[in-house]
């Protein structure tokens, strides 16, 4: 059994307009360039749950959970957990004017739940070493404690950086609806020439 180690929890919010499309596929994109992924074909991908629920009066309801996951080449001893949950609330389709062409994107409550956990002993050698398992707390506590915190803290700047880019999209990829649309006044309307 491998001993988890929690580097943080995050959570970033967004209530407003934004591409929800786009943002799973940034997302997506940035999993598959860090490695948090074990190929980049869609269906090895470890996306656990995508629900969507639509009967909801308020709007849409999506839950997504990824649990992504990255082994270091020059140790396998550990394991680097992200484990990534979408929520949107009260999700709805607009439609919004960008650039003089129509854009269809997603108004509700958005956040992003992101949980970084690092594990130690993934393959389960120390655990079934008839010696080295009574050894095992001892030296992960003792021996190895600065190797694991410094890899804890690169878990935790790659959290940071997915939450970075997580915020740069809601800050440059937001729209605001445009406003009632204009409706002439019916009749003739008095005019004051003076």
């Amino acid at each position: 059994m491998c001993m988890t180690i929690v580097a943080g929890h995050w959570e970033v919010k967004h209530t407003g307009t934004l591409d929800f499309k786009q943002l799973y596929q940034q997302i997506h994109d940035w999993v598959l360039e860090r490695e948090y992924s074990p190929s980049r074909h869609d269906h090895e991908f470890p996306e656990t749950l995508y629900f969507d629920s639509r009967s909801q009066p308020a709007g849409r309801e999506v839950w997504i959970w990824w649990r992504c996951n990255y082994v270091p080449e020059d140790n396998p001893f550990y394991r680097y957990n992200l484990r990534i949950n979408f929520f949107a609330n009260r999700m709805k389709d607009m439609d919004v004017m960008v650039a003089n062409k129509k854009q269809s994107v997603q108004w509700g409550e958005f956040r992003i739940i992101i949980d970084g956990l690092l594990e130690t002993d993934v393959k389960g050698e120390w655990q079934r070493h008839p010696l080295l398992k009574h050894l095992y707390r001892f030296f992960v506590e003792r021996v190895m404690w600065k190797d694991i915190e410094k890899r804890r803290t690169l878990l935790i700047s790659d959290a940071e950086d997915l939450i970075r880019t997580i915020k740069a999209f809601y800050g440059t990829h937001h729209w605001e609806p445009l406003g009632k649309a204009f409706v002439p006044k019916l009749g003739l309307q008095e005019t004051n020439p003076y």
